[in-house]
């Protein structure tokens, strides 16, 4: 189909990149704080959780935010070559 040949043009080609580890890292505070590849299924949640910042218009939060936002969407939708996605989250226990 044609639509099959236009994003083969589109998408950059990919090199098998090894996988980033998953890092524990401890806070100032005593939190731990995990550093992990992101993974393309969660790409929802990423998303949903940086878009409402995009209308803060306070140090520059709306520019930060809509950056990452386009960023993030360009690997989701295979328009980015070889980037790394890392996602920080912390430890409750």
């Amino acid at each position: 189909m044609i639509i099959d040949e236009l994003e083969k043009k589109l998408r950059p080609p990919e090199i098998v990149l090894k996988p980033y580890p998953p890092k524990v890292i401890t806070l100032a505070s005593g939190e731990q704080m995990v550093v992990r590849e992101a993974k393309r299924e969660e790409m929802g949640v990423l998303l949903g959780t940086i878009h409402p910042l995009m209308g803060v218009a306070k140090d520059y939060y709306d520019i930060v935010a809509s950056r990452i936002y386009a960023e993030l969407l360009g690997w989701y939708r295979y328009r980015v070559a070889n980037e790394f996605v890392l996602v920080l989250s912390l430890i409750h226990i």
